[in-house]
Parts: C-alpha cells; sequence; structure tokens
C-alpha cells in the first residue's frame, strides 16, 4: 500500500526574475510571479487527476485554479483524454472555463483546448508533438524510478 504522500506531485515557479528590460531609453521591470500547484492522483490511477492552482503576479491580485484530467487507452498503443478546469477570479463566471481533448499514438500526440475569453471571443489551441525517444527507451527511465518517473500528461 502507498503511503499518504505518494499521491500527491507539488511544484512551484518563479517568473520574470532578472534585470529591467530597456526600450529606447526607458527601462521597465517584467512583474514578478509566482505560481504554486499541488496534484492528486486518485486511487492509484495511471491516467486520472486532479490539480489545484495559486498564481500571484506582483501587479495583480491573487488567482486561483482547478483542473482535472481524465485518461482511457484505446487499444494498447492508442490513448485518449479528457481535461477540463476552472480559473476563479475570471471577470464573467464563463471566461473561467476551459476544457480539452488530447490523443496519442506510439509517438505522436495531438492536444486541442477551447477557452472563452470574455470580450475577446474564444480561444482555441490546438498543439501536435512528436517524442523522439523509443519506447522502450522511456519505458526503462519511467521504471527505473518510480516517484520521478511518473508523468501527468503521459509525456
Amino acid at each position: 500500500m502507498k503511503a499518504f504522500y505518494e499521491y500527491f506531485r507539488a511544484g512551484l515557479t518563479v517568473e520574470n526574475i532578472g534585470a529591467k528590460i530597456k526600450l529606447e531609453d526607458e527601462g521597465f521591470s517584467l512583474p514578478l510571479g509566482f505560481k504554486f500547484a499541488v496534484a492528486y492522483i486518485p486511487l492509484k490511477s495511471k491516467y486520472g487527476f486532479l490539480t489545484a492552482q495559486v498564481k500571484k503576479y506582483s501587479d495583480e491580485d491573487m488567482n486561483f485554479s482547478i483542473g482535472s484530467e481524465y485518461g482511457f487507452n484505446v487499444n494498447r498503443e492508442e490513448a485518449g483524454f479528457l481535461r477540463a478546469g476552472y480559473a476563479f477570479n475570471s471577470e464573467n463566471i464563463a471566461s473561467g472555463i476551459n476544457l480539452g481533448l488530447g490523443l496519442s499514438t506510439k509517438n505522436f500526440f495531438i492536444d486541442y483546448s477551447f477557452s472563452p475569453m470574455g470580450d475577446f471571443g474564444s480561444a482555441h489551441r490546438l498543439s501536435f508533438r512528436i517524442a523522439f525517444q523509443k519506447e522502450e527507451e522511456e519505458k526503462k527511465i519511467r521504471d527505473k524510478d518510480s516517484d520521478d518517473g511518473y508523468d501527468f500528461f503521459n509525456w
């Protein structure tokens, strides 16, 4: 049986650290940002997880987001992913919603996401990814150390 902490992952990001940006004769700093996220992997699930994130920039209020992904095997080499999230502190209720789909087969990955952007309409994002590492090598790396080898997005 796994220990309680083995069902969780956490991460911290600090953004925009560094010198001022100079534009012509004027210098300015980008807003310092912090992000902290926690993920919970329920029921020893390989593909499902829940996330929570807190984000704070020096020139903005603190924001809170939640998200989830559920993955399922289509067959031995193909998998599908359903994703949903919500960003609180949005200007209107609908603009905080994020939805996504993903498909993977061997070394090819396709991801799509939809985000309402309030007055700006909606954002549709599509990404393609190819993994050049051989499947056997990737499996050896993951099996080597189960804690460090766990990959939430199958990347």
